[in-house]
């Protein structure tokens, strides 16, 4: 049985396409995440916000691959957790 091209294609595997949350409240900063990211080409959709309600909401409808957060207190704790119940993985930016 020979198979088309399109068919072979397929069948290849290419770059992982990677989705991205970035939960930052430093408008700054998280634009600035944003923008690095665009530049990465493994990366396929791109979603942020400034807190953790919007970072539920999101989470929860486009189910993010990885999750950029600040660190510090309980809202990023609960956030990691609700992250790895998706199964996305948590890079988390610390302070100094």
């Amino acid at each position: 049985m020979t198979r088309t091209p399109a068919q072979a294609a397929a069948t290849v595997p290419g770059p992982a396409r990677t989705s991205v949350l970035v939960v930052l409240e430093n408008e700054l900063v998280r634009c600035g995440v944003t923008t690095l990211l665009r530049t990465v080409p493994s990366v396929r959709d791109i979603w942020a916000c400034s807190g953790p309600v919007a970072a539920r909401e999101l989470l929860a409808e486009h189910r993010p691959d990885i999750v950029v957060c600040h660190g510090s207190g309980g809202p990023a704790t609960e956030l990691i957790r609700e992250a790895e119940a998706v199964e996305a993985r948590v890079l988390l930016l610390l302070d100094r």
